[in-house]
């Protein structure tokens, strides 16, 4: 049997409290009760007040490879899995973003469903490919920060438009 550390059972039932109360957002705390920001919670709080319609960041421990976030808007519903790359070249490519379990969620469920997005960040740019069903990750939307300042209303446009084609 696997012997656990008292800080490491610690954070185990710190964490099993914070997914049985449903406000476990992606943080790590540490054993002082500080919270560290991920770089892709930071991108989350960055982009979430831009994204149409209803939508829930999702931690999920049960399936492995359920993207971060699932929304709806206006009867279509969406899923995006949220990146943040320090690598200009990996921007172009996000299945080497991606964990072999993500990219298996993304196959199966691509067939049912036309909504399925790759969303990253690269310091001052926002790219976004989109799975399509024949599970190419094509290429939909990049957007640069102009001045400090991201053209949030540009992204909003382009994001209620992509999500509103039907599969034909």
């Amino acid at each position: 049997m696997k012997k656990f550390s008292e800080k490491r059972l610690f954070r185990w039932v710190l964490k099993f409290v914070h997914l049985s109360q449903g406000f476990f957002l992606g943080s790590e705390t540490i054993g002082t009760g500080a919270v560290v920001n991920k770089p892709e919670q930071q991108f989350w709080n960055l982009l979430k007040d831009h994204l149409p319609g209803d939508f829930s960041r999702i931690e999920n421990y049960a399936e492995s490879g359920m993207p971060d976030v699932n929304g709806g808007w206006i009867g279509n519903p969406y899923w995006i899995e949220l990146k943040v790359c320090k690598n200009k070249e990996k921007i172009a490519h996000p299945k080497v973003l991606c964990e072999d379990y993500q990219i298996a969620w993304h196959a199966r469920r691509c067939r049912h469903d036309n909504n399925i997005f790759v969303i990253t960040k690269y310091h001052d740019k926002i790219v976004a490919h989109k799975i399509l069903p024949s599970r190419e990750y094509r290429l939909v939307f990049m957007v640069t920060k102009d001045k400090n300042k991201w053209p949030w209303a540009v992204f909003t446009e382009w994001f209620e438009n992509e999500i509103q084609i039907i599969k034909e």
